[in-house]
Protein backbone atom coordinates (compact mmCIF):
# COMPACT_ATOMS: atom_id res chain seq x y z
CA UNK A 1 0.00 0.00 0.00
CA UNK A 2 3.09 2.22 1.17
CA UNK A 3 6.64 2.55 2.09
CA UNK A 4 8.49 5.09 3.80
CA UNK A 5 12.29 5.07 4.65
CA UNK A 6 13.98 7.43 7.02
CA UNK A 7 17.79 8.02 7.27
CA UNK A 8 19.27 9.82 9.67
CA UNK A 9 23.28 8.40 9.72
CA UNK A 10 25.28 5.65 9.83
CA UNK A 11 23.61 2.73 12.09
CA UNK A 12 20.30 3.60 11.62
CA UNK A 13 18.15 1.48 13.51
CA UNK A 14 14.13 0.56 13.88
CA UNK A 15 13.12 -1.10 16.83
CA UNK A 16 9.57 -0.88 18.06
CA UNK A 17 6.12 0.00 15.81
CA UNK A 18 2.60 1.17 17.08
CA UNK A 19 -0.48 2.22 14.82
CA UNK A 20 -2.96 4.45 16.19
CA UNK A 21 -7.04 4.42 15.82
CA UNK A 22 -6.50 6.89 13.21
CA UNK A 23 -4.26 4.96 11.06
CA UNK A 24 -0.99 6.79 12.12
CA UNK A 25 2.31 4.53 12.36
CA UNK A 26 4.58 5.20 15.23
CA UNK A 27 8.10 3.97 15.09
CA UNK A 28 11.03 4.60 16.93
CA UNK A 29 14.53 3.62 17.20
CA UNK A 30 17.93 4.83 16.75
CA UNK A 31 20.05 6.93 14.45
CA UNK A 32 24.31 7.30 14.16
CA UNK A 33 25.18 10.96 14.99
CA UNK A 34 28.07 12.63 13.43
CA UNK A 35 31.05 11.98 16.20
CA UNK A 36 30.01 7.94 16.08
CA UNK A 37 27.34 8.50 19.09
CA UNK A 38 24.09 7.82 18.49
CA UNK A 39 20.26 9.20 19.44
CA UNK A 40 17.14 7.73 19.63
CA UNK A 41 14.75 8.86 16.62
CA UNK A 42 11.11 8.75 16.66
CA UNK A 43 8.86 9.36 13.48
CA UNK A 44 5.27 9.67 12.57
CA UNK A 45 3.55 8.81 9.68
CA UNK A 46 -0.02 9.43 8.58
CA UNK A 47 -2.43 6.79 7.61
CA UNK A 48 -1.04 7.01 3.50
CA UNK A 49 2.60 7.19 4.83
CA UNK A 50 3.65 10.68 4.76
CA UNK A 51 5.75 11.60 7.07
CA UNK A 52 4.11 13.92 10.04
CA UNK A 53 6.62 14.60 11.90
CA UNK A 54 10.06 13.27 13.41
CA UNK A 55 12.00 14.24 16.95
CA UNK A 56 15.55 12.69 17.96
CA UNK A 57 16.72 12.74 21.53
CA UNK A 58 20.47 12.60 22.01
CA UNK A 59 23.95 14.55 23.02
CA UNK A 60 27.15 14.35 21.61
CA UNK A 61 29.32 11.29 23.08
CA UNK A 62 26.32 9.78 24.25
CA UNK A 63 25.01 6.12 22.95
CA UNK A 64 21.12 6.46 23.20
CA UNK A 65 19.32 3.59 21.72
CA UNK A 66 14.85 3.95 21.72
CA UNK A 67 13.59 0.15 22.14
CA UNK A 68 10.08 0.54 22.98
CA UNK A 69 7.26 3.00 22.52
CA UNK A 70 3.37 2.88 23.79
CA UNK A 71 0.65 5.48 22.52
CA UNK A 72 -1.10 7.75 25.03
CA UNK A 73 -4.92 8.40 25.42
CA UNK A 74 -4.57 11.96 24.60
CA UNK A 75 -2.38 11.08 21.58
CA UNK A 76 1.09 11.65 23.41
CA UNK A 77 3.95 9.14 22.77
CA UNK A 78 6.21 7.76 25.38
CA UNK A 79 9.26 6.22 24.38
CA UNK A 80 11.94 4.77 26.33
CA UNK A 81 15.44 2.61 25.62
CA UNK A 82 19.26 3.17 26.97
CA UNK A 83 20.96 6.68 27.04
CA UNK A 84 24.85 6.51 28.71
CA UNK A 85 28.51 6.72 27.42
CA UNK A 86 29.59 3.02 27.08
CA UNK A 87 33.11 3.50 28.63
CA UNK A 88 31.60 4.10 31.90
CA UNK A 89 30.10 1.27 32.35
CA UNK A 90 25.89 0.03 31.82
CA UNK A 91 24.00 3.14 30.53
CA UNK A 92 20.83 4.73 32.48
CA UNK A 93 17.34 4.17 30.93
CA UNK A 94 15.78 6.94 29.74
CA UNK A 95 12.31 8.01 29.18
CA UNK A 96 10.68 10.32 26.63
CA UNK A 97 6.82 11.90 26.30
CA UNK A 98 5.91 13.63 23.38
CA UNK A 99 2.58 15.25 22.63
CA UNK A 100 0.50 14.40 19.27
CA UNK A 101 2.88 16.87 17.74
CA UNK A 102 5.82 15.58 18.34
CA UNK A 103 6.48 17.87 20.57
CA UNK A 104 9.15 16.88 23.57
CA UNK A 105 6.95 17.35 26.75
CA UNK A 106 9.61 15.34 30.10
CA UNK A 107 12.66 12.85 29.86
CA UNK A 108 13.46 11.24 33.36
CA UNK A 109 16.06 9.05 33.34
CA UNK A 110 16.87 6.27 35.76
CA UNK A 111 20.27 7.00 37.71
CA UNK A 112 23.55 5.96 36.53
CA UNK A 113 24.67 2.36 35.68
CA UNK A 114 21.84 0.36 34.81
CA UNK A 115 20.73 -1.54 32.13
CA UNK A 116 18.60 -0.55 29.18
CA UNK A 117 14.83 -0.45 29.27
CA UNK A 118 12.98 -2.95 27.56
CA UNK A 119 8.96 -2.44 27.44
CA UNK A 120 6.98 0.41 28.12
CA UNK A 121 2.90 0.50 28.32
CA UNK A 122 0.85 3.46 29.81
CA UNK A 123 -3.24 3.19 30.98
CA UNK A 124 -5.96 5.10 30.16
CA UNK A 125 -4.83 7.98 32.52
CA UNK A 126 -1.62 8.22 30.88
CA UNK A 127 0.53 6.77 32.89
CA UNK A 128 3.19 4.76 32.28
CA UNK A 129 4.57 1.30 33.40
CA UNK A 130 8.09 0.62 32.31
CA UNK A 131 10.33 -2.65 33.15
CA UNK A 132 14.02 -3.23 32.08
CA UNK A 133 16.68 -5.72 32.78
CA UNK A 134 18.10 -5.89 36.37
CA UNK A 135 14.43 -6.81 37.48
CA UNK A 136 13.62 -3.06 37.80
CA UNK A 137 9.80 -1.96 37.25
CA UNK A 138 9.08 1.35 37.19
CA UNK A 139 5.34 3.45 36.85
CA UNK A 140 5.21 6.99 35.83
CA UNK A 141 2.45 9.77 35.91
CA UNK A 142 1.70 11.57 32.67
CA UNK A 143 3.17 14.49 34.05
CA UNK A 144 6.69 12.47 34.12
CA UNK A 145 6.96 11.80 37.74
CA UNK A 146 8.11 8.20 39.39
CA UNK A 147 5.18 7.14 41.15
CA UNK A 148 6.48 3.78 42.22
CA UNK A 149 9.10 1.29 41.29
CA UNK A 150 9.26 -2.67 42.15
CA UNK A 151 12.73 -4.33 41.98
CA UNK A 152 13.54 -8.25 41.68
CA UNK A 153 16.98 -8.68 41.49
CA UNK A 154 18.36 -10.82 38.88
CA UNK A 155 15.33 -10.99 37.17
CA UNK A 156 15.42 -9.80 33.67
CA UNK A 157 12.34 -7.63 32.45
CA UNK A 158 11.46 -8.57 28.64
CA UNK A 159 7.85 -7.20 28.74
CA UNK A 160 5.16 -5.99 30.89
CA UNK A 161 1.37 -5.50 30.19
CA UNK A 162 -1.44 -4.02 32.52
CA UNK A 163 -4.16 -6.10 34.08
CA UNK A 164 -7.63 -4.63 34.95
CA UNK A 165 -7.12 -3.16 38.60
CA UNK A 166 -4.24 -0.85 37.78
CA UNK A 167 -1.47 -3.45 38.11
CA UNK A 168 1.07 -4.79 35.89
CA UNK A 169 2.17 -8.64 34.99
CA UNK A 170 6.07 -8.51 33.62
CA UNK A 171 7.29 -11.17 31.98
CA UNK A 172 11.28 -11.91 31.20
CA UNK A 173 14.25 -14.29 32.35
CA UNK A 174 16.13 -15.33 35.15
CA UNK A 175 19.79 -16.49 34.63
CA UNK A 176 21.54 -19.12 36.20
CA UNK A 177 25.00 -20.90 36.35
CA UNK A 178 24.03 -23.36 33.84
CA UNK A 179 20.38 -22.47 32.63
CA UNK A 180 17.91 -19.06 31.93
CA UNK A 181 14.40 -19.78 33.06
CA UNK A 182 11.27 -17.83 32.18
CA UNK A 183 9.30 -15.83 35.18
CA UNK A 184 5.71 -14.01 35.16
CA UNK A 185 5.07 -11.38 38.44
CA UNK A 186 2.20 -9.91 39.08
CA UNK A 187 1.90 -6.46 41.09
CA UNK A 188 -0.88 -4.37 42.55
CA UNK A 189 -1.21 -0.79 41.60
CA UNK A 190 0.66 -0.03 44.61
CA UNK A 191 3.60 -1.73 43.45
CA UNK A 192 3.49 -5.08 45.68
CA UNK A 193 4.02 -8.59 43.99
CA UNK A 194 1.34 -10.40 44.73
CA UNK A 195 1.89 -13.87 42.77
CA UNK A 196 4.70 -14.96 40.60
CA UNK A 197 5.45 -18.08 38.16
CA UNK A 198 8.35 -19.54 36.66
CA UNK A 199 9.02 -22.19 33.98
CA UNK A 200 12.24 -24.23 34.57
CA UNK A 201 14.56 -24.98 32.00
CA UNK A 202 16.26 -27.86 31.50
CA UNK A 203 20.21 -28.16 32.61
CA UNK A 204 22.00 -26.47 30.04
CA UNK A 205 19.37 -24.46 28.23
CA UNK A 206 18.91 -21.01 27.76
CA UNK A 207 15.24 -19.57 27.45
CA UNK A 208 14.61 -15.87 25.90
CA UNK A 209 11.46 -14.62 26.35
CA UNK A 210 10.28 -11.90 23.75
CA UNK A 211 6.67 -10.85 24.56
CA UNK A 212 3.69 -11.80 26.62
Amino acid sequence: VWSASEHGGDGDEALALQVDAGGSVYVTGSTGMRDRSSAYHTVRYDADGARLWAASFGEAGLFSRATALALGPDGGVYVTGSSGRLSIGQPEFATIRYDADGTELWVTRSGGNVAAAQAIVDDATGAAFVTRSGGLTQNYSQAGALVREAAEPGLDGKAVVLDRRGGAFVAGTFAMSSRTDYFVIQYDKDGRALASAAHAAPASTYYQLEDM
